[in-house]
């Protein structure tokens, strides 16, 4: 996870926000504001990740307004990943 955050994340200027438990983290990518180079950051992030030979599997939404919502989406990529 240390790698992940500094290379994937912090080496972008993004930001992580989440947990996990045991080999499983959950959580949400910040990639910034309108206007900034919000498909770069998140190409590098899913290249980074498909790169991970102990990454198993990990999901990528659309963009969400993490204020406002809608957060539907966020709830189907969990219940994706989780095999519900």
């Amino acid at each position: 996870m240390d790698d992940c955050i500094e290379q994937a994340i912090e080496a972008q200027g993004i930001y992580f926000g989440g947990g996990g438990q045991g080999e499983r983290f959950r959580g949400v990518i910040e990639v910034g504001r309108r206007g900034d180079p919000i498909e770069a950051r998140v190409r590098h992030a899913r290249a980074w990740l498909d790169a991970r030979t102990d990454v198993a599997q990990y999901a990528v939404g659309p963009l969400v307004d993490l204020w406002h919502g809608p957060f539907d989406e966020l709830d189907t990529i969990d219940e994706r990943l989780s095999g519900a």
